[in-house]
């Protein structure tokens, strides 16, 4: 490649200057305005470009702690970016420059106990797409099924400025409007993070729709009553189980079921999935956690109102969490444990938090571990803020949908899903359920 001149280190911040960086490293003159940093945080073509420039330049390996620096501030700028759209190739291309930031972040780790060094590693992201660029027409299905194909998570980004996903009808004060005085069954269980799943109880108490509304951003009159060190509320409407079976369906035939049909419209005008569906659900309260799980199928969350956060961690992780197979899959270690004893693991091998708004999805695939945080407004616990709702779409693969039909098979859907997911098992998955002598999927 022929390069026709240097760039001027006034392309840079002057605290942020690196000059043997810019001395080693000759691009062609065209791309000099790639390096400006505002294009970094919001530009695809930018980021794969610096970060491919920074990677090659070897300065991670340089001996001056201020060079270092420097690579570091653009390693942040880089791969932090939540706002860049991320197709599986880009993280491909990322994921080398994010190797080189975490070495460089070893060699200056700040001084831990007993003189070890303590790194704040930077995570892996998921990728995105935006349906505002463009990307609901089609070419957004089309590029999700490459995630599915490699099961890693996905963000689907501005589905309520495309006009589906939107708040409108979802906030507490519309819904109690509509369905204040029908009965529901709410579930309560306890948030507290040092308790493990065997010690965890769920309870149901039957309440009309407006006092859970109430209770859910006012918090319960009397919390001893529930023996519960962190009662967590919230109210569950699906279309699995409607045969009646309450263990599975806490409302099978509630008026708010009507709730669950008009969310799968909305998604249904977003993305056309090329698997079959299992079941929906229908999350909605305030100000809760849930904790750390596996689903079985492949999961579409869909924020339809407020904000939520989702904690992801790869599949190879099992040993952090210890899911129990006969309670819900929720972890048998408490969170100090994890922090303490698999501190490392979960720093390599598991995403940025992901911050979903009313209108942005998230695909979750098969076996990753996932958490969901609800903020809550602090000390205003009348205020709508910290108000979710929330939609789950569970799909399973099958032989007679999509490109699948184009293969001849004689399994049925039952024996092609199981084939499916074992194909998907990390290897420490596998052995985990060996070890257990049962298999959690």
């Amino acid at each position: 490649m022929v390069f026709e001149t240097q760039c001027a280190p006034d392309f840079f911040p002057c605290e942020h200057e690196l000059h043997d960086f810019y001395e080693a490293t000759r691009i062609k003159k065209e791309e000099c305005q790639l390096l400006e940093l505002k294009n970094v945080a919001s530009d695809t073509d930018t980021s794969a470009f610096v970060s491919s420039m920074v990677a090659q330049s070897g300065i991670a390996y340089n001996s001056t702690k201020s060079e270092r620096d420097g690579f570091q501030f653009w390693c942040e700028n880089i791969l932090t970016g939540s706002n860049v759209p991320m197709s599986f190739g880009d993280l491909v291309k990322f994921e080398h420059l994010r190797l080189l930031c975490n070495e460089n972040r070893l060699i200056d780790g700040l001084d831990g106990l007993d003189g070890e060094k303590s790194v704040e590693y930077l995570k892996k992201r998921a990728g995105m797409i935006d349906l505002r660029n463009g990307d609901g027409d089609g070419e957004g299905s089309i590029e999700l099924q490459k995630f599915i194909q490699h099961n890693f998570p996905c963000i689907i980004r501005g589905g309520g400025e495309r006009g589906y996903s939107g708040v409108e009808g979802w906030g507490p004060a519309q819904l109690k409007s509509r369905f204040n005085d029908n009965s529901v069954n709410v579930l309560i269980f306890d948030g507290d993070g040092e308790i493990t799943a065997t010690q965890n109880k769920i309870m149901q108490a039957e309440v009309t729709f407006g006092e859970f509304v109430d209770m859910a951003l006012g918090g319960f009159e009397s919390e001893e009553d529930l023996e519960f060190a962190d009662p967590i509320i919230y109210l569950l409407l699906t279309n699995r189980g409607l045969e009646g079976n309450v263990a599975v369906n806490p409302n099978p035939n509630s008026k708010t079921l009507d709730l669950l049909a008009e969310a799968d419209q909305q998604f249904n005008k977003e993305i056309v999935m090329d698997l079959a569906t299992a079941w929906s659900n229908l999350r909605m309260g305030a100000g809760y956690d849930y904790p750390t799980h596996i689903d079985c199928y492949e999961n579409i969350i869909s924020q339809l109102y407020g904000q939520k956060v989702v904690k992801l961690a790869s599949p190879s992780t099992i040993n952090a969490w210890q899911p129990n197979l006969n309670h819900k899959h929720w972890p048998q270690t408490t969170k100090s444990q994890r922090e303490e004893e698999y501190k490392n693991l979960l720093n390599d091998s598991s995403l940025q938090d992901v911050k979903l708004e009313a209108g942005d999805s998230l695909y979750v695939p098969i076996m990753w571990f996932h958490s969901v945080h609800v903020a809550s407004s602090g000390e205003d616990k009348d205020s709508e803020k910290n108000w979710s709702v929330t939609s789950n779409r569970y799909y399973y693969h099958s032989p007679n949908i999509g490109d699948k039909k184009k293969h001849e098979n004689d399994q049925d859907e039952e024996n092609f899903w199981k084939n499916v997911i074992e194909e998907k098992k990390h290897f420490l998955f596998s052995l985990y359920e060996r070890e257990l002598g049962e298999k959690l999927c």
